[in-house]
């Protein structure tokens, strides 16, 4: 536990001294600890700790976080999208003035994206949108990869962008009217500097041609088409043979006039 001072609090706490355990997250702990003391110059502990909060909001105990009465806030089966910065307000007196002291401790955790979608179907044209969630703090920073070979934020036209998700940077990739090409093997990869370490998902993207939900259509048009120029045929070989026959019995009673006419 390293003593250090916040230059970013107000002035009139620069003389304040930080004590506090900033813990890492590791799969399968049973608990963590955050904790932050304050002490002046002369290293005297000052007040305690009124309430913890993260992202603005209150910490309440549960079945979760208990909050302890030495300035510690206990973690119980602690999950990776605990991890963040955590803000335990101290009540302390400046010359019998309470004053509100905010100590910020940070609950590190190594960036783990989340499982994608096995695989992604659209069509030549459309907009391909894939999202890489991460968890973990610091937030890490994404690279997208296509067939193995980096992808470039093209921010001078809108073809193929990223974008910021949930305060991870480059989370989201968006390629507008996608082509055929594209298509491939999209992987998510998150870096986190702080750990120098990364973690990655794959998803496999398939671009059909846009004609592609015509060809149904097309089968059944084409089916059509051949049925009728069968029944035409047909058609026309049936009347073929109608008149042939009844030339066949023409030529007959021509050369057999006494004969009797077919009966109907």
């Amino acid at each position: 536990m390293n003593p250090t001072r916040d230059p970013s609090q107000p002035e009139r706490f620069h003389h304040l001294t930080e004590y506090k355990h900033e813990p890492e997250f590791h799969y399968g702990d049973m608990k963590a600890y955050l904790f932050c003391d304050i002490a002046n110059a002369t290293g005297h502990r000052l007040g305690r700790v009124i309430n913890w909060y993260k992202n603005n909001t209150v910490v309440e105990n549960d079945k979760h976080f208990k909050i302890k009465p030495n300035n510690t806030l206990e973690i119980h089966r602690p999950k990776r999208n605990y991890s963040g910065v955590y803000v335990a307000r101290h009540k302390i007196y400046d010359n019998n003035v309470p004053l509100d002291y905010d100590c910020f401790v940070r609950y590190f955790a190594k960036p783990l994206v989340l499982d994608f979608p096995t695989s992604a179907n659209i069509q030549e044209g459309e907009t391909l949108t894939l999202r890489c969630v991460v968890k973990g703090f610091p937030p890490a920073v994404v690279s997208w990869f296509r067939n193995g070979v980096k992808l470039v934020d093209m921010k001078n036209s809108s073809h193929v962008r990223f974008f910021e998700l949930d305060g991870v940077a480059n989370g989201r990739l968006v390629i507008a009217k996608t082509k055929r090409q594209e298509a491939g093997m999209y992987k998510c990869v998150a870096h986190s500097a702080h750990f120098n370490y990364s973690n990655s998902k794959e998803i496999l993207v398939r671009v059909s041609d846009k004609m592609a939900a015509l060809y149904p259509l097309l089968g059944i048009l084409a089916g059509v088409i051949i049925l009728s120029l069968l029944i035409v045929t047909h058609e026309a070989n049936a009347k073929k043979r109608i008149k042939s026959e009844e030339a066949k019995l023409y030529r007959e009673s021509f050369l057999n006039p006494g004969a009797e006419p077919p009966k109907e």
